[in-house]
């Protein structure tokens, strides 16, 4: 597991390897995490964006990207 930006201030740094349950879903990581489901704005696995609902496989990697904010 991947987190970007403030993520990786909030969870324990850099690459994550934590075990969860067969079929667990994104959602549940990120509250495994510590994270809010709020603080969170994209999950990929690969080139595939989930959902907090999409149940995780075995061997899974994933990358958490923050809400992003910005402008003029």
């Amino acid at each position: 597991m991947r987190l970007l930006g403030g993520l990786r201030r909030r969870a324990p740094a850099g690459r994550q390897e934590i075990e969860v349950q067969e079929g667990a879903a994104v959602g549940q990581v990120i509250e495994l995490l510590g994270l809010r489901l709020g603080e969170v704005w994209l999950v990929k696995r690969g080139d595939q964006l989930l959902d907090l609902e999409e149940s995780l496989r075995d061997g899974d990697e994933l990358l958490l990207i923050p809400p992003v904010g910005g402008g003029y």
